[in-house]
C-alpha cells in the first residue's frame, strides 16, 4: 500500500455476540479505539502466516554473509537478539561475534536461526481482521454467529497520516500459489524491517509473504488486517488510525440483545440492523 488512493472508504469487522466478552470488545472498540488481536494459530485458515521455507545452500549463505555481491547482513547486538528471540548479555554477544568471524560458522548460524524463525513465526503472530464489505452473507454466517452478531464500521482517522504508522491496516493479497521464502530472504527481512516506520519498499514482498498472502479461495472476504509479531501483544491493542462510525446488527439479533448493544454504545455512533431483501440475495441496513 503506497498511496491513500488505495484505501477503501470504510472497513468492517464482523464479530460474534455469543461470547462472554462480546459487549466488552464492542465497548473498547467504540470508546478506546481498541481491537482484539488473536493468535494466528486460532484462525480458520491453517496457512496463515506460513510461507513455504526453502533453506538456502551453505555456499549462498556464506556469500551473503561475508560481503559478496549478495551481502545483506550486518550483525549487531540488537539484531542478534532479534534472531534468537531473547536478550543476551554482553559476554554472550562477544562469544557470538567470534563465531561470526568464521564464514562457515556464520552461515550455519543464519541457517539455524532462519529455520527457527519460520517455525515459530505462526506461533508468535497475532492479528485482527477487517473487510471492505458489510453485507457479505457468508461472512455474517461464519464470523457473526449466523447473523446473530454484529459488524463494526470503521473510517480511517481524518488525520491518520499524523498518528503514526503503528498498527495500520494492510490489504491481504490473494493468489493460487503459496509464497516461498529462503534463508537469505529472512536475513534480508530481519535486517531491513524498521520498528519505527514500517517497511522499506524493497522489503514489502517479504512482508506480503509473511503476513498478507492467502489462497484465492478466500478472496470473497476482501480482507485487510492489523498484525503483530510478538505473542505478548495478543489481546486488546489500540488502532489509532481507525475510528468507529457505526454498528451493524445481524438480522437475527433478538431485541433484548440489541438493547444491550445500545446501552454499551450509548449514542456514540449510529446503530443499524440488517434486513433480508424480499427480491434479491442481499441485505439492507436500517437505522434503529
Amino acid at each position: 500500500m503506497s498511496t491513500t488512493d488505495e484505501l477503501p472508504a470504510k472497513l468492517f469487522r464482523y464479530r460474534s455476540l455469543n461470547t462472554k466478552y462480546a459487549l466488552e470488545e464492542l465497548k473498547k472498540a467504540v470508546s478506546e479505539r481498541k481491537v482484539f488481536l488473536s493468535d494466528a494459530l486460532s484462525l480458520n485458515d491453517p496457512f496463515e502466516f506460513s510461507p513455504i521455507y526453502v533453506e538456502s545452500s551453505l555456499k549462498d549463505v556464506i556469500e551473503a554473509t561475508r560481503g559478496g555481491p549478495n551481502s545483506r547482513y550486518l550483525l549487531s547486538k540488537e539484531k542478534y537478539e532479534e534472531m534468537l528471540g531473547r536478550e543476551v548479555t554482553r559476554n554472550e554477544f562477544r562469544v557470538a561475534v567470534k563465531k561470526f568471524r568464521d564464514p562457515v560458522a556464520t552461515a550455519n548460524i543464519h541457517i539455524a536461526t532462519g529455520k527457527k524463525l519460520i517455525e515459530g513465526h505462526q506461533k508468535r503472530s497475532c492479528v485482527a481482521c477487517f473487510s471492505e464489505v458489510p453485507d457479505s452473507i457468508p461472512m455474517w454466517a461464519h464470523y457473526s454467529n449466523n447473523h446473530e452478531g454484529y459488524c463494526i464500521e470503521y473510517a480511517f482517522h481524518s488525520q491518520f497520516e499524523t498518528v503514526g504508522h503503528l498498527r495500520f491496516p494492510l490489504k491481504v493479497i490473494y493468489g493460487p500459489k503459496r509464497p516461498i521464502v529462503s534463508t537469505i530472504d529472512i536475513g534480508a527481512f530481519s535486517g531491513k524491517y524498521s520498528k519505527h516506520g514500517g517497511c522499506e519498499t524493497e522489503s514489502m514482498a517479504l512482508v506480503d509473504a509473511f503476513f498478507l498472502r492467502k489462497n484465492i479461495d478466500w478472496s470473497y472476504e476482501k480482507e485487510w488486517r492489523v498484525f503483530e509479531t510478538e505473542k505478548m501483544l495478543r489481546g486488546y491493542q489500540e488502532v489509532a488510525t481507525l475510528e468507529v462510525t457505526s454498528i451493524h446488527l445481524g438480522f437475527r439479533v433478538p431485541d433484548e440483545t440489541a438493547q444491550q448493544v445500545r446501552s454499551v454504545v450509548a449514542n456514540a455512533v449510529p446503530i443499524k440492523k440488517a434486513r433480508v431483501s424480499n427480491n434479491s440475495y442481499s441485505l439492507r441496513f436500517d437505522q434503529t
